[in-house]
């Protein structure tokens, strides 16, 4: 069994009508949240700071990661556990993650896995 940390970065845009948008890749037709596998001798929330440090352009220890749940998927060995990012909205993306609008992750559901949508969910509580 393999441990996978997914981090749902989001931010809110209180000058936009609160526009919330997502941190995501995008890759050919699929939409994939940061996510890694926790390695031999690492720590879990020392994965999650590192993929907030590899991605959101702040220091990481100032960002408030929080560990929300973990899924199980049923036909998987593998167990992946679930942080929320909140990011301030004058704070910019790096290392090729883009924000997308809420409205375009509904829009295109369909190229994120089922496992990434739910950890989605956890930032909107939907």
């Amino acid at each position: 069994m393999e441990i996978r940390v997914i981090v749902s970065f989001f931010r809110l845009n209180p000058s936009q009508n609160i526009n919330l948008t997502f941190g995501v890749f995008k890759k050919q037709d699929k939409f994939i949240i940061p996510n890694q596998v926790v390695g031999d001798g690492g720590s879990i929330s020392e994965v999650a700071l590192k993929l907030c440090e590899q991605y959101i352009d702040a220091d990481p220890e100032w960002l408030e990661c929080r560990p929300i749940t973990f899924i199980e998927p049923e036909n998987e060995t593998d167990l992946y556990l679930v942080y929320t990012v909140g990011v301030p909205s004058n704070v910019s993306a790096k290392g090729g993650l883009e924000w997308v609008s809420y409205a375009d992750v509904i829009k295109n559901r369909d190229a994120f896995s089922e496992i990434h949508l739910k950890s989605l969910s956890y930032c909107t509580g939907v």
